[in-house]
């Protein structure tokens, strides 16, 4: 999945309800919208752009 605005609606959106819609568990980031680590403590690979990888 790949988040390339910073709306509210994408900004706020619950990490374990997008899992069931997406086949695969990466996301890319490009606005630095949403809780990053949210996103990883869900089992996401999440990746924000221009910013360092953490684990």
């Amino acid at each position: 999945m790949a988040l390339l605005t910073e709306w509210d609606i994408f900004r706020s959106a619950d990490p374990a309800v997008l899992g069931g819609l997406v086949q695969r568990r990466n996301i890319v980031d490009g606005r630095h919208a949403p809780d990053a680590d949210a996103y990883r403590a869900a089992g996401r690979d999440y990746r924000a752009l221009g910013a360092p990888n953490k684990p």
